[in-house]
């Protein structure tokens, strides 16, 4: 009889067969159960996949955003200082032209200067070439003094002439 309890040990349980006609009989549901599970495995994977690149198309368009928005910046910013730069350029041109025809004031006025404008200002200066003289205007005096001279000049030679001696005097 050792062979029948080896037989019957061998054998499932009445619950083990009650399990397996369960099993048996709802194989589709499960089978369903199984499939819905996996397809939700499935579409969290999909749906972390899609947020990801989501994120990262997100950041992507911020970085992009700050980097035009420095580049916008620097534009204007270099736009900006290229056009003080020019007015500064111009503005010490002309402090170098007045200064170089007014050289008393620009001594006067060096000391009161930054150092670095007043070094500028002389380096512009020296590149500058002196004024020509300034053309002297005869005073009010000396125009009255030329006709009289030319009058006086007219009046001897008609005297001499009326005397009648023919040579000249100049």
């Amino acid at each position: 009889m050792d062979w029948l309890d080896n037989l019957f040990k061998k054998l499932p349980t009445l619950k083990g067969i009650t399990y397996f006609f369960y099993v048996a009989s709802h194989w589709g549901t499960f089978k369903e159960e199984l499939a819905q599970y996996r397809q939700q495995i499935q579409d969290r994977e999909n749906w972390l996949k899609v947020q990801e690149s989501n994120l990262k198309k997100i950041h992507d368009h911020e970085i992009k955003k700050l980097i035009d928005d420095y580049e916008d910046k620097l534009q204007h910013t270099t736009e900006a200082f290229g056009t003080h730069v020019d007015l500064f350029q111009h503005s010490v041109t002309l402090l170098a032209v007045h200064y170089r025809f007014e050289p008393l004031l620009w001594q006067a006025m060096r000391n009161n200067l930054p150092a670095g404008l007043a070094k500028m200002i002389e380096t512009v200066i020296e590149k500058i070439p002196l004024p020509p003289p300034q053309p002297t205007f005869p005073t009010f005096g000396s125009i009255l003094l030329q006709d009289s001279v030319k009058i006086t000049d007219t009046v001897k030679v008609d005297v001499i002439r009326s005397s009648g001696n023919p040579t000249k005097k100049p």
